[in-house]
């Protein structure tokens, strides 16, 4: 009997990686008998496959690519690997030694000639005019009004925002602590449905529901291809714009507004780049969404996958809003027996045993670095700065025991200095360090954070606790700086 395409696919594919590692180990003994017997200098050499098939409709598609570094003849490094005839491309760390090929679920449950056919690009010329809180200057005010929105260029998708995430990240560019180019859409913690997409996207299709990343990486780049792909150098080039180094949104003055994160969520569309598009699970809303799209995995991250907290660890968190609260549960998650939130506010302390405290501080009233101390037995194995201020990075570093580590999560105002003595680094064997968005791979640990959300080891419905619209997002803002607990999201 003759074997459906996708059964000769999948045999194909794994015909193809026994190939694959075949080929490079004998190129890679080629090369040390050749460097031994013409005396070559043992450099490292970099070489590459890929492998080509077609799909149903007979066109010819890549199936797999793959990247490696070899060193001396006896171990080969891979640095990127693509498998596109799964559901998502697997990007791994380099490991020493010939990877496992495809871990995990080899192929997608529908048929595999779906997955890897292009969406319909939406090719309209005219901009659409779309409400957009706008920020035209420093200390002001949003001005919520329309503004016209480009269709999406290649690579580019059109999203239908369903919720966005009130972070004080957005107030430090509004209260000039951060700068970013004016006018400008913010908003960076955000979650919707694929509208439309332009001209080669693959990644994802119209009527997917995603969470949005405001790293969307390049692929390419020195950070990408090292495996942090939160780092991407091409986004961090490109900042305000999107990669092509322009922007789809003007006012209607014809003035170009910057995105923030090439996200900017602070309107009814968003035209993003289809990497920051990170494919979201049905069960959860959008306001749950949204939020793992930012305070979520950076709190969570910034204790799993950064600071790696061991069970029976001690953990000390400064700053119980969004982001820290996270911290809270991530190092609950990770098995922390002792964990201290510390805040100026009782009603943040007090919201904060519902996320894995088991003592709070008040800060304002007590004295926090002794009593964190005394608490945890002569000092925090953990210390994390959720804030994001020069005080509260030293109050960290004070917190930790010897061999401890202070692990800066919050944004501080440009100019701000931390008054740290190195000689206390030095003899204690502290350790200061920072992570950004939670040091995570975002298309392949939102995934599986918002897994841990829906089998219940992580509470994100409960940090949502002020719902706003559009019109009231700067009444939304006034109330971060209230005693208001929790996160608010601006849901459309």
């Amino acid at each position: 009997m003759r074997r459906s395409y996708s059964a000769r696919l999948k045999r194909r594919v794994l015909i193809s990686s026994d190939r694959l590692r075949f080929f490079s180990m004998v190129f890679a003994r080629f090369w040390a008998r050749s460097r031994a017997r013409f005396s070559v200098a043992p450099i490292p050499i970099r070489f590459s496959f890929r492998m080509l098939s077609r799909n149903a409709a007979g066109d010819s598609i890549e199936m797999m690519s793959a990247s490696f570094l070899w060193r001396g003849g006896k171990k080969i490094v891979l640095r990127r690997l693509r498998c596109v005839a799964m559901a998502d491309s697997i990007e791994q760390r380099a490991c020493p030694g010939v990877p496992k090929w495809c871990p995990g679920p080899r192929f997608p449950r529908a048929p595999i000639s779906a997955k890897l056919r292009p969406a319909e690009p939406f090719t309209t010329g005219d901009p659409m005019r779309v409400t957009a809180a706008v920020l035209y200057d420093v200390n002001k005010p949003y001005s919520v009004e329309t503004v016209e929105l480009d269709a999406p260029k290649r690579g580019e998708v059109l999203i239908k925002v369903g919720a966005a995430g009130v972070c004080r990240s957005d107030l430090h560019f509004q209260k000039g602590e951060a700068t970013i180019a004016l006018p400008a859409v913010l908003g960076h913690e955000g979650a919707g449905t694929v509208q439309a997409v332009g001209e080669g996207v693959t990644m994802t299709k119209p009527g997917d529901r995603v969470i949005l990343s405001f790293v969307p990486s390049c692929g390419h780049c020195h950070s990408c291809e090292s495996g942090r792909p939160h780092l991407c150098d091409e986004h961090a080039r490109t900042t305000g714009k999107l990669y092509d180094n322009t922007s789809r949104l003007h006012t209607q003055a014809g003035q170009d507004c910057a995105h923030m994160g090439k996200v900017a969520c602070f309107a009814e569309y968003a035209v993003v780049p289809e990497t920051g598009c990170v494919p979201a699970p049905a069960s959860l809303d959008f306001p749950q969404l949204a939020l793992i799209g930012c305070s979520v995995t950076t709190g969570v991250g910034a204790a799993v996958f950064n600071a790696r907290v061991q069970p029976g660890d001690s953990v000390a968190v400064i700053g119980c809003g969004g982001v820290g609260l996270n911290v809270l549960q991530g190092a609950r998650l990770a098995g922390a027996t002792t964990i201290v939130a510390v805040d100026v506010k009782d009603p943040a302390l007090a919201f904060a045993k519902k996320f894995g405290a088991t003592d709070t501080v008040n800060a304002r009233t007590e004295n926090a670095v002794a009593r964190v101390q005394a608490l945890t037995g002569g000092g925090a194995h953990f210390a994390f700065e959720a804030y994001g201020s020069g005080a509260t990075t030293r109050m960290a570093v004070d917190m930790l025991r010897k061999r401890g580590t202070a692990v800066i999560v919050g944004i501080a105002p440009a100019g701000d200095t931390a008054a740290i003595e190195p000689v206390v680094l030095t003899r204690g064997e502290k350790t200061l360090t920072g992570t950004y968005y939670g040091s995570a791979h975002p298309r392949q640990d939102m995934p599986r954070i918002a897994d841990w959300v829906e089998r219940g080891r992580l509470d994100v419905a409960s940090l949502v606790t002020r719902r706003y619209a559009l019109a009231d997002i700067n009444r939304a803002y006034e109330d971060i700086d209230t005693d208001a607990v929790g996160r608010g999201v601006i849901v459309f």
